[in-house]
C-alpha cells in the first residue's frame, strides 16, 4: 500500500518503494545469485510497475527499498505484509539485498524497529526455505527462533521446498536489540 513509513539508522534507511524503483527491483530479483529462494519475478520492467500499482492498492502491505544514506544507493528490498491489526502481527519478507551489500543486518534491525516501534506490532514471522541456511543463521543471530518446520511448504520457481517458520516478538526483539 502507499505509505510514508521511513526509518533511518547510521548508514541505511528504509523508504517506501515507488514506481521509479521498478528497474532496480527487477535487476535485484532476477539476479541468479539472489533468486533461488524467492518467488519468480518477470524481467519485464512494465510487469514490475504493474505489480507495484497493484501493491499500492493492497491494505496492510508495506514494501520498502533499503537505501545507503550517504550515497543514496539502493541496496535491497524488504516488506512487512499481511498485517493482522487485531493480533498485532505480520509477516516479514521480500528481503533481498544486492550482491556485495553490507546492509543485511542493519536492514533487518530497521525493519524490526519499525514493526515493533512505529507500527506497534507484537510479533513478526517469516517463512524461509530450510536450505537457505545463510538467511536462517542471520535471523537467528537477530533473535528470531524457529517456531515450525513445514515440509514442502514453499513453492518457488516450480520447486517445492521445506520451510522454517521464523518468529520474533516485540519483547524478544527488545532483549536482542
Amino acid at each position: 500500500m502507499r505509505h510514508h513509513y521511513t526509518i533511518q539508522g547510521g548508514s541505511y534507511r528504509l523508504r517506501p518503494a515507488d514506481l521509479d524503483d521498478a528497474d532496480f527491483i527487477v535487476k535485484l530479483r532476477t539476479d541468479p545469485e539472489r533468486n533461488r529462494f524467492i518467488n519468480h519475478t518477470s524481467s519485464d520492467i512494465g510487469d514490475q510497475r504493474e505489480w507495484l500499482r497493484r501493491y499500492f492498492e493492497r491494505p496492510d502491505d508495506f514494501y520498502f527499498v533499503i537505501e545507503h544514506v550517504s550515497r543514496c544507493l539502493s541496496e535491497g528490498t524488504l516488506g512487512i505484509y499481511d498485517v493482522n491489526r487485531k493480533r498485532r502481527s505480520a509477516e516479514w519478507g521480500r528481503w533481498v539485498v544486492r550482491p556485495g551489500s553490507k546492509s543485511a543486518v542493519a536492514s533487518c534491525c530497521l525493519a524490526f524497529d519499525l514493526a515493533f516501534g512505529t507500527m506497534e506490532l507484537e510479533s513478526l514471522h517469516s517463512y524461509v526455505a530450510a536450505e537457505n541456511r545463510d538467511v536462517i543463521n542471520v535471523l537467528r543471530a537477530l533473535g528470531m527462533r524457529e517456531t515450525a518446520s513445514l515440509p514442502r511448504h514453499l513453492l518457488l520457481n516450480g520447486h517445492r521446498y521445506d520451510a522454517s517458520e521464523m518468529s520474533i516478538t516485540a519483547s524478544e526483539w527488545k532483549g536482542t536489540r
